[in-house]
């Protein structure tokens, strides 16, 4: 980074009820300001959504690294239930035998998938 440059923010948003600054609802590490609501309700719906549906036959995985491996432990239990992984990576896209990889950017990989489903 040139030294002139920080990754400072000028000014930041302001909750538009009470006025106090506004910051996005992301657990951090210690982070006891966090709200867990919202969060904990988009888990029950996902949780329902999985339990409702008919078994999904593919799983797009789109950018997930290994150095925050949430999603990729999401995708690698769907696939050990039976359904096709696709990977989409430009760094780390290795999957298993069976499995699809994509080493694209997203929009990329999709796009790719999209031009053979044409």
């Amino acid at each position: 980074m040139n030294g002139n440059m920080t990754m400072r923010a000028k000014s930041f948003p302001h909750c538009p009820r009470c006025g106090a600054v506004a910051r996005p609802n992301i657990l951090m590490f210690c982070d006891f300001a966090w709200i867990s609501r919202r969060s904990a309700e988009q888990q029950h719906r996902f949780d329902h959504f999985l339990t409702a549906a008919v078994q999904p036959t593919a799983v797009l995985e789109l950018g997930a690294g290994k150095a925050v491996p949430t999603i990729r432990h999401l995708s690698e239990g769907l696939a050990a239930s039976g359904c096709t992984r696709i990977r989409i990576n430009p760094r780390e896209a290795q999957v298993p035998s069976g499995h699809h990889s994509l080493p694209l950017r997203a929009l990329e990989g999709l796009r790719s998938i999209e031009s053979v489903l044409a």
